[in-house]
């Protein structure tokens, strides 16, 4: 419920405002643009994100295979 609320008052308050680069364009098509960007900005991070975790993946696995044979040497 509050969040529908939210999502209108939103809408509202952005519906008066004008968006202007290089020349006047409509709101909604900015509106389009912006959630275009902020997809692709989304999806680098996304990417970004994946590289680490595959470093640390192995990282992670090398650790393991160190314990595992060291406590197999314990033993």
């Amino acid at each position: 419920m509050l969040d529908a609320e939210a999502a209108r008052k939103k809408r509202k308050d952005n519906s008066s405002k004008v968006v202007q680069k290089y020349s006047e364009i409509r709101v909604y098509q900015a509106r389009i643009q912006i959630e275009a960007e902020e997809e692709d900005e989304k999806e680098v991070v996304n990417i970004r994100l994946k590289k680490k975790g595959k470093v640390w993946h192995k990282n992670y696995l090398k650790v393991l295979k160190e314990l595992k044979e060291s406590f197999i040497e314990i033993i």
